[in-house]
């Protein structure tokens, strides 16, 4: 069976026709104009020798080119390498050539970046610079869009064929670049659909950017698929997000947790007529209950939360209407095998803790030139997510932590999950994070850093003794820092490996 995830655009094209499908400020794209400018610029990546399999990064920041990017590379049979806009130095070189990019859809500041490394890039040959200059390896965005054609045949591909390559975060050295399928993407879009009965009649708000997973597979793929509108907001603001919430009549979102914290500060009661938001999701980390209920009590919005990643699309989730879990991420979605199993791979009961493993179409086929890696997370033939999790009677899940973040104190585990969720029920607190720090003794030792509300003031003392009425002694943080924010990644994710960075670094 053939199939490109380009061929889903010229469909939608002609059957909403002058249906906005990206509003970005203000400023609206219909789907007709989608692919007229999706064909254009595939026609001149071909006219600069782009063939079928050649890998072309997108470099931009969170804008409708990516749009136009994504799906002209996917309809003349390349392959999207859609790299997040705030990579810059080493690890973008490494993406450069581990991908094997020879072009790559950019903008000035990207083009700034990279001429900064050129010397490291390997094959980088040509750039497509959106307000660019012409010269020998440049082309402008705009030149190529006017003085290409706008019709295209989209290029017949296998089901199996790499559509996309998204590079992981990369937590534990360089990132991985996982190879998204056209059918990977085609089934991970069943998940969204499960989860949020996405139809023509959304609009979805796009606050994760569309250069991470979610905002370009997750999001912009599926709202296509199912005939809605994409609202871009370039960057993350929690007043922006608001506006835009009433401004466009906003029906669906999703946010990573903090993201949520920042909303719901920002908040004020009675400003808002929101009678068109129906549902918000979160994932990307988990999420305490208390900003969860607080999102819901504000809003009158379900929030509720959902499990995937950059190698499995949404592979857990709850329908709003079926009397969802705060706590839980979701029960098991259609077509999709999980188990919860120990260290030798063996399934553990109900109700205990263990790694989550799954089989799915919508798991991708491996990280792009690292065979190794590919064995060791498809080991037995299922992918092993290295996430600690737990399923009860009921049938739903439980992110408990990433195994790479457990602190081992004294031989003892520590979920930094589990004080997290207790330091979030401070009624001081609007953020906190904890990691553990190197110790001659114990191994490691835990140590909270915490973002107080607004007019608040505590003492590490004060933090300690709370968690002491409240959990394990072993599990109480033996150090707390107070500090004015959270270091962040790209998608609102707090970045704990900056702060276990932070916390072994002299004083």
């Amino acid at each position: 069976m053939e199939q490109n995830i380009g061929l889903l655009l010229e469909t939608r094209a002609k059957q909403y026709g002058d249906k906005t499908f990206f509003i970005f400020e203000d400023k609206e794209i219909s789907y007709k104009e989608l692919d007229m400018l999706v064909n254009r610029m595939g026609n001149g990546l071909l006219s600069l020798g782009v063939k079928r399999g050649d890998r072309v990064g997108v470099y931009l920041p969170s804008r409708p080119e990516i749009g136009v990017a994504y799906f002209a590379i996917q309809k003349i049979g390349a392959v999207a390498v859609v790299i997040n806009y705030m990579v810059i130095g080493k690890e973008l070189s490494y993406i450069f050539n581990d991908a094997g990019i020879t072009i790559v859809i950019t903008d000035a500041l990207g083009q700034e970046n990279l001429e900064k490394i050129s010397s490291e890039l390997s094959g980088l040959n040509n750039m497509i610079v959106k307000n660019g200059e012409k010269s020998l390896r440049v082309s402008p965005y705009e030149y190529l869009l006017k003085t290409s054609s706008d019709k295209l045949s989209t290029v017949s591909c296998n089901p199996e064929d790499v559509a996309i390559i998204m590079y992981t975060s990369g937590t534990t050295g360089f990132p991985k670049g996982a190879m998204q399928s056209h059918k990977n993407l085609f089934f991970g879009a069943k998940g969204l659909k499960a989860l949020a009965n996405i139809d023509e009649k959304d609009r979805a708000l796009a606050v994760l950017p569309l250069f991470n997973n979610f905002g370009c597979t997750g999001l912009m793929f599926n709202i296509l698929l199912y005939g809605g509108t994409v609202v871009v907001l370039e960057r993350f603001d929690p007043q922006m997000v608001l506006e835009y919430l009433e401004k466009y009549k906003i029906t669906f979102m999703a946010g990573t947790p903090t993201m949520y914290i920042y909303i719901n500060q920002a908040f004020e009661s009675g400003k808002y007529k929101l009678p068109d938001f129906r549902l918000a999701l979160t994932a990307g980390a988990a999420m305490a209950v208390e900003n969860i209920e607080e999102f819901e009590d504000k809003f009158k919005t379900p929030l509720l939360n959902f499990y995937g990643m950059t190698e499995t699309q949404a592979i857990t989730g709850l329908h709003p209407e079926s009397n969802p879990k705060p706590a839980s991420i979701g029960m098991c979605l259609p077509d999709i095998k999980i188990r919860i199993v120990d260290e030798n791979d063996n399934e553990i009961p109900r109700g205990h803790e263990g790694e989550l493993v799954a089989i799915s179409d919508s798991i991708v086929k491996g990280y792009w030139n690292k065979p190794e890696a590919s064995n060791e997370a498809w080991e037995n033939g299922w992918f092993h997510t290295g996430d600690i999790c737990m399923l009860d009677e009921e049938g739903h899940y439980y992110f408990i932590d990433r195994k790479k973040d457990i602190i081992i104190t004294g031989g003892a585990n520590i979920y930094p999950r589990e004080v997290e969720d207790i330091l979030y029920t401070n009624p001081k607190v609007s953020m906190a994070a904890v990691v553990g720090i190197p110790d001659k003794v114990k191994q490691e030792l835990a140590k909270a850093y915490i973002v107080l509300k607004k007019g608040e003031t505590a003492t590490e003392k004060e933090i300690i003794d709370y968690c002491r009425e409240k959990i394990a002694k072993f599990k109480i943080p033996r150090m707390v820092e107070f500090v004015d924010s959270l270091p962040l990644g790209a998608i609102g994710k707090i970045d704990k490996k900056e702060l276990k960075k932070r916390a072994s670094s002299p004083q």
